[in-house]
């Protein structure tokens, strides 16, 4: 499967989290970790979709078996997450065609 920029930008939008995170917080200067999640639901197509988003940028993904406290319909999901030279490789490719809400400032 064959991942387009665009294409992702539109699932970054609708399902995906940028984030920040604080690490080593008793150091006195602490360092920061940049990251990127996409959660989806587990169906036919996700596998395949997931095995080319790690092979085209890196990363990793996981399928989550158990819901704890869960809705007892609730849908099985797979997480994908990247870091360093992923998170950067995916954001070169994919930052110029988000949409952004709000920026700061």
């Amino acid at each position: 499967m064959k991942i387009s920029p665009q294409y992702l930008a539109g699932v970054v939008d609708s399902d995906g989290a940028f984030s920040i995170t604080k690490r080593h917080i008793s150091r006195p200067v602490p360092n920061y970790t940049g990251m990127f999640q996409l959660t989806w639901v587990l169906n036919e197509t996700t596998q395949e979709f997931m095995d080319s988003l790690v092979s085209k940028y890196g990363g990793s993904f996981f399928i989550q078996t158990e819901k704890r406290n869960a809705f007892p319909n609730a849908s099985k999901t797979v997480k994908y997450c990247s870091t360093g030279k992923a998170l950067k490789l995916l954001i070169e490719d994919v930052f110029p065609h988000l949409i952004l809400k709000k920026k700061a400032g």
